[in-house]
């Protein structure tokens, strides 16, 4: 039984979980300050600093908290006797559905990633929480028994253009205000683009 002091610490960490992603999702990585994360979740700054390091530290911990969300999506969609073109075709609709009720991690998921491109957020547990979501992608859509003599380093480069063909998919189409029909990328990744 948790007694009434780490209850509150709960609630407090999450108050500031929660206002994070939130902010991060309205004004990004870089310009939302830990001020700002600390006002909207009506703690003393102090009180941040309890529970994490800094806002790396943060942002660490809400991608690997996302991660493990749609990774447990993905385990839950997988049928063990499905093959690879199912299994692909349901984690088309599990990252679709990720995508559209979880929004601000999918925006979370696109400045960590631009920022672990352009270098001005240098942190490995970030990578070794993508590496852990291409991982998780490799396990359940490209399972050993499914794989016939394909090596793990492919089997994470496929991993790697599945996950990179939905979320760039999916940022360009919103980027331009289309659509995303999400039904073509499991065509286009099993069929191929010129498949019938």
């Amino acid at each position: 039984m948790v007694n009434r002091r780490e209850r509150k610490k709960l609630v407090t960490r999450t108050a500031i979980l929660n206002s994070a992603l939130s902010l991060f999702h309205e004004k990004g990585i870089i310009t939302t300050r830990i001020e700002d994360i600390t006002n909207r979740a009506d703690v003393a700054k102090g009180a941040f600093y309890c529970y994490f390091t800094s806002k790396d530290d943060i942002v660490c911990q809400l991608i690997l908290e996302g991660i493990n969300l749609l990774k447990s999506d993905l385990h839950a969609a997988m049928n063990p006797k499905w093959q690879i073109e199912q299994r692909i075709e349901a984690a088309v609709r599990t990252h679709e559905l990720f995508f559209t009720a979880r929004p601000e991690y999918t925006a979370l998921f696109q400045l960590a990633r631009g920022l672990l491109e352009t270098k001005l957020f240098a942190n490995h547990q970030l990578q070794k929480g993508f590496i852990l979501y291409l991982d998780s992608i490799a396990e359940t859509v490209f399972p050993v028994t499914l794989r016939s003599g394909v090596d793990e380093e492919t089997t994470l480069q496929y991993a790697s253009i599945l996950a990179g063909s939905l979320s760039g998919y999916r940022s360009l189409r919103q980027a331009t205000g289309l659509r995303p029909d999400y039904s073509l990328v499991a065509k286009a990744l099993t069929v191929g683009l010129l498949g019938s």
